[in-house]
């Protein structure tokens, strides 16, 4: 082979594994998040923990099926399933949670955030009335302390607004609505959506692995 013609194929092969590594890096295509690095490396953390526990190869569907009714059943082994990076994931999503733009944020701010200023007002009234000061103080300390996804948030808003099942939008709305539920009610709902677009779906993925396991984690691994 000429060193000419050489050269122009490890330039290609050079080029063509930089698309792949910039592609991996880059997961979600959100403009508006900081950290997209921490959020695709999260989000592959995840998915090497359910494949690697399910072992189903490449079976997208059915590992998320499976991984989805044992959420739902509360049977999941998840010290068998988590690794350590997972873990020191979620610590730092936990050390690091805030307001604003964060993902995750305490559920006395989002409450607070979601109001308007005569809600806020009328709230804390009947408040006053079935609470002593005493209980007051420790419900809001427990409310600051307990983290939930933001769903108003960037990270969340992109999921939203980038994917194409209409299931996970739906959830997402009522979620910013409501506040959030039990994850084992989430994950019976996607379970019961039509597999071929649910677990196909990216953004559904992410979701899943924010919202169940490393909600779940945030709380077990202290």
């Amino acid at each position: 082979m000429k060193s000419g013609t050489t050269i122009y194929l490890v330039i290609f092969i050079i080029t063509l594994l930089s698309c792949n590594t910039s592609s991996q890096r880059n997961l979600l295509h959100c403009d508006k998040i900081d950290n997209k690095q921490i959020i695709d490396t999260a989000f592959r953390s995840f998915e090497n923990d359910l494949f690697g526990y399910y072992k189903l190869e490449n079976d997208t569907i059915n590992t998320y099926k499976k991984f989805l009714s044992e959420i739902t059943n509360m049977t999941i082994d998840l010290n068998a399933m988590i690794s350590e990076e997972s873990i020191k994931i979620a610590h730092d999503f936990k050390r690091n949670a805030k307001t604003d733009n964060s993902i995750w944020i305490s559920y006395y701010d989002y409450n607070k955030d979601n109001l308007t200023e005569e809600e806020e007002i009328s709230i804390t009234s009947k408040l006053d009335q079935i609470e002593t000061k005493e209980e007051n103080a420790l419900r809001v300390e427990q409310e600051k302390r307990m983290l939930i996804l933001n769903y108003k948030g960037p990270l969340i808003q992109c999921l939203k607004n980038n994917s194409k099942n209409p299931d996970l939008t739906k959830i997402i709305g009522k979620l910013e609505l409501m506040g959030p539920i039990n994850q084992s009610i989430i994950a019976s709902g996607f379970n019961a959506a039509d597999p071929k677009i649910t677990f196909k779906s990216i953004e559904t993925r992410a979701f899943i692995a924010f919202e169940i396991y490393y909600y779940i984690l945030m709380i077990t691994q202290q």
